[in-house]
């Protein structure tokens, strides 16, 4: 049996999943809506590889990390513009994390 948490908070999960989620959603787009109550844990590309980075070292301590997906697509939509470089960063963050991917 193989338990992961998503959307669950991590220091209640510990002991209990085999992997959890440590970013925030993944969105086709690199900035989150505008959510005033919180900026670093709202959908977005950004906030997905800030969050990554910074729970890199629970890998494999207390649990999986889970990343979140990646999406992939032929071409921007009008006004969901992702740059390569972004594209590169979210790519390289989810490969580097060590732990579950989904496409």
């Amino acid at each position: 049996t193989f338990v992961m948490g998503c959307s669950c908070p991590i220091g209640a999960a510990v002991g209990w999943v085999d992997s959890i989620r440590v970013s925030a959603d993944t969105r086709e787009t690199w900035l989150s809506f505008p959510i005033p109550w919180d900026q670093t844990n709202a959908p977005g590309a950004r906030n997905a590889v800030r969050n990554t980075i910074a729970r890199q070292v629970m890998h494999r301590r207390w649990f999986i990390n889970n990343p979140d997906c990646l999406m992939l697509r032929d071409s921007p939509k009008a006004g969901n513009f992702i740059s390569q470089a972004q594209v590169r960063g979210s790519v390289t963050t989810s490969a580097m994390s060590g732990g579950l991917l989904f496409l």
